[in-house]
């Protein structure tokens, strides 16, 4: 019995999908998908947000830190509180930068040289 190039891809095809497609339903004792082997149970999940939060507010905390710095009334810059909206908080420093300075121009200036240094490297 011959058997034609076409009917031999598809006798090919249909073995790995069949297989495929067996792997995809197997599951293992413990419950977990076969197909993703690296899936964590629901205490590993837990655990692994866990430890990721405690990351991202050790991440934020001195970003957040320096905001509660910047609202300050300018008397108390050095003070060593650890409040995040200190008592008295102003905006006066963001409007000092803003209003009386050229900061936007030097904003500009550096995005434009990041820019064009981007392009030329």
């Amino acid at each position: 019995m011959c058997i034609s190039e076409k009917d031999k891809g598809l006798r090919i095809k249909d073995k790995f999908l069949g297989t495929a497609e067996r792997a995809g339903k197997m599951k293992e004792k413990s419950g977990r998908n076969m197909r993703n082997p690296r899936s964590l149970s629901l205490k590993g999940q837990i655990g692994a947000y866990a430890v990721l939060t405690i990351f991202a507010a050790f991440s934020i905390y001195p970003v957040l830190r320096v905001f509660s710095i910047s609202l300050r009334p300018e008397g108390r810059l050095l003070t060593r509180s650890l409040e995040i909206i200190p008592d008295g908080a102003t905006i006066s420093s963001y409007v000092k930068l803003f209003w009386d300075t050229d900061f936007l121009i030097w904003l500009g200036n550096s995005l434009f040289i990041s820019v064009v240094v981007t392009i030329i490297g």
